[in-house]
């Protein structure tokens, strides 16, 4: 239920709860095969831990709360809707840890440096390229300096 990391030279434990699953399986010896898992509950959402998306994406905590850091900046993340508060016990104590939505999570990827992170990049890009191709529809991105919006 928890993992201990070591940060900034002090022992860290962050909580191991999700609801769903994200992961990406990726080989270095093909980066060209790389596969991306969802896994929604029966609700169709998934939410993942620091610690969960720390290891989905093969980067440090610390990664992660400098990609949200980068994401709340610009406008793209806001802790007060798109953070779920999990309640839980732990040895007779109660607890909580933030878990944190679908788009958060890819949004994250975008922002994140590591081979994971690229290899999810070229996926995402690559299957935004075969549904383009798939529908023959214009496709039109719109990136200002608030919100990114997709427009089909």
């Amino acid at each position: 239920m928890f993992q201990t990391f070591l940060i900034n030279g002090k022992n860290k434990r962050y909580a191991m709860i999700k609801i769903g699953n994200f992961e990406i399986e990726y080989d270095r010896n093909a980066p060209e095969r790389v596969a991306v898992k969802i896994e929604t509950d029966k609700n169709g959402e998934v939410w993942l831990s620091k610690c969960d998306i720390a290891r989905a994406y093969d980067v440090f905590v610390q990664s992660v709360n400098a990609g949200l850091k980068s994401l709340a900046k610009t406008g793209d993340f806001d802790e007060y809707t798109d953070v779920r508060v999990e309640h839980f016990i732990y040895n007779g104590k109660n607890c909580s840890t933030d878990l944190y939505g679908l788009k958060t999570i890819v949004a994250l990827g975008f922002r994140m440096k590591g081979l994971k992170c690229e290899a999810f990049r070229k996926w995402a890009a690559r299957r935004l390229a075969e549904s383009f191709e798939a529908k023959k529809n214009t496709v039109i991105l719109c990136m200002t300096g608030e919100k990114r919006k997709g427009l089909n």
